[in-house]
């Protein structure tokens, strides 16, 4: 029984060797397949979180560029108010600068007139009650119109003084 048990055994030896060794093979391939899905998978994970953090920096980004408009909006409307009232205060000193030379210019013909009336009553010529009364008249009307003039003057520099603090803020 000897022979017989090993020719059996040595049978079965060549049996399980053949097939063993491509259960072995099969195996490998097998760990190879899943070893590589791993990585494909690890990979994905990677993917993922990176498209995770780029939505968020998206959405960061976006609620900057939100923030931004809004100011801009606001600084479009100070702009625009700002230059709205530069131009109301450019208006305001070229009225102020006609109404100052027609104050100056009737001041001067006023003095002008005075400088007559009093050469005229200085050489006693033709002195008459109306001439009188322009004398007494004239001063008081020059004084009138320099004291206008001097608030004039000075609500113009006023004025100018806005418009620069303005063109400041504009700037």
């Amino acid at each position: 029984m000897g022979v017989k048990q090993l020719a059996i055994s040595f049978g079965i030896g060549a049996t399980i060797g053949s097939s063993f060794r491509g259960s072995f093979k099969n195996a490998t391939t097998l760990i190879e397949a899943v070893n590589k899905k791993t990585e494909d998978l690890r990979k994905s994970q990677t993917a993922l979180r990176k498209l995770s953090e780029l939505r968020l920096i998206r959405k960061d980004t976006r609620q900057q560029i939100n923030s931004a408009e809004k100011e801009l909006l606001k600084l479009k409307k100070s702009i625009s108010e700002v230059d709205a009232r530069g131009r109301e205060l450019t208006k305001t000193k070229e009225k102020l600068s006609k109404e100052i030379i027609n104050l100056s210019s009737k001041e001067k013909l006023l003095k002008a007139d005075l400088a007559s009336v009093t050469k005229k009553i200085e050489e006693n010529q033709d002195v008459n009650e109306e001439l009188m009364e322009q004398y007494v008249k004239l001063p008081k009307e020059i004084k009138s119109i320099a004291s206008q003039l001097k608030t004039l003057k000075t609500e113009f520099n006023g004025v100018e003084k806005e418009i620069k603090d303005n063109s400041k803020e504009s700037s």
